[in-house]
């Protein structure tokens, strides 16, 4: 009877434990299935990655792809060239007759969330032949590209016949991405010793710093206000905690050889750039929460860090640094969006941050008239 008595006593605890864990389980469960949704991984109709590996580049676009790219906010269509790039084919050699223009950049320049035609490139490209008839800009951009890989393609542009070289810059992660923040991706093994940068081997990017546990619960960031979902949207971390920390006025050891990384790679694509004869340009990238004061103080104030700690330029003001110490022309969206509307996170979609429709016209516009000065000059 007093056997019975406990195993009573323990089951019921031991019952409703249970619950709760099996309940929180398919609760994680259920948001990651939903999450999904915005984080689709582009496949072609036979169900294989667009994406292939490449020994320099460590992954780039398969040649003559085409594959659907599906989530809440938009649903567009990728194709690919003979290259490997989100573009119509590329002449080589190229025309004397032709001014080349050629485009680097990541999911931003490669036209995320919008069709080929949309992507402020081509959006660029076309405006500018108003004017020059004979201008081309060639897309080199690819999603998750920072100047790790761009230092390896001013040879490609050098092949295409380019006599301008645009690099687009994503303020929010490519300073991170230099600096191993983000992403496992480099192969200290494998340098190349002409340059001295390390090639990127792995293809799929892994988070190599986090907080613990419940930081990577999609449930758990929806409880604290990380995660925001709807039946319309759905967004996961709209701005990590190690994207804000890049923006300390006090840096850390491992973001500051970050920025200095940055810089040398910089210096070093515009330097080998300019041995080509070839004028590099630099324009800056934002994404909705650097042109929106009211939603970069909801994020810092969602992660509980006070404004003063935090200067929201800091990105910017090395690409103005850079820009001045090898006089290239650097194009700061970021003040041109907020220039041009009094509500510039309009320009963007809602959850995913990326230029939408609008915000490709207007970069594309502003790109346009900064390329056009350029050649005037």
């Amino acid at each position: 009877m007093i056997a019975a008595l406990r195993l009573s006593f323990w089951t019921g605890p031991f019952v409703a434990l249970c619950s709760i864990v099996t309940s929180l389980i398919l609760a994680e469960i259920a948001v990651g299935r939903f999450s999904l949704a915005t984080n689709v991984e582009l496949v072609t109709s036979a169900g294989e990655s667009i994406y292939t590996s490449d020994p320099t580049l460590g992954y780039r676009l398969k040649a003559h792809a085409t594959a659907q790219h599906k989530t809440l906010e938009f649903n567009v269509t990728v194709t690919t060239n003979s290259d490997g790039y989100r573009d119509e084919e590329f002449v080589v050699p190229p025309d004397p007759s032709q001014h080349v223009v050629v485009g680097l950049g990541d999911s931003f320049g490669w036209g995320h969330g919008v069709e080929f035609q949309e992507s402020f490139y081509q959006v660029a490209e076309d405006a500018l032949r108003r004017k020059y008839a004979a201008l081309r800009i060639h897309n080199l951009s690819v999603s998750g590209y920072s100047q790790l890989q761009q230092i390896y393609q001013v040879d490609e542009a050098r092949r295409l016949g380019a006599r301008v070289l645009i690099l687009a810059f994503c303020l929010q992660n490519d300073v991170l991405e230099n600096g191993g923040i983000i992403f496992r991706r480099i192969d200290d093994a494998s340098r190349r010793a002409d340059m001295g940068i390390a090639r990127k081997t792995v293809a799929v990017p892994t988070i190599t710093n986090d907080r613990g546990l419940f930081s990577r619960s999609l449930l758990y960031q929806l409880i604290v206000g990380r995660l925001s979902l709807s039946a319309n949207s759905l967004s996961v971390g709209t701005a990590p905690w190690f994207v804000l920390d890049q923006m300390r006025v006090t840096k850390d050891p491992l973001t500051t050889k970050a920025f200095d990384k940055t810089r040398e790679l910089l210096q070093q694509i515009i330097t080998r750039a300019k041995e080509f004869s070839i004028q590099p340009m630099i324009v800056g990238i934002p994404n909705s929460y650097l042109v929106s004061d009211e939603l970069f103080d909801q994020i810092r104030v969602g992660y509980g860090i006070k404004r003063e700690e935090l200067d929201v330029r800091a990105v910017t003001k090395l690409l103005e640094e850079i820009s001045s110490s090898t006089n290239t022309p650097f194009l700061d969206l970021a003040k041109g969006f907020k220039s041009r509307s009094l509500t510039p996170e309009k320009f963007f979609f809602p959850q995913d941050r990326h230029f939408n429709r609008k915000g490709h016209a207007l970069a594309g516009q502003l790109l346009s008239e900064f390329i056009n000065d350029g050649l005037d000059h």
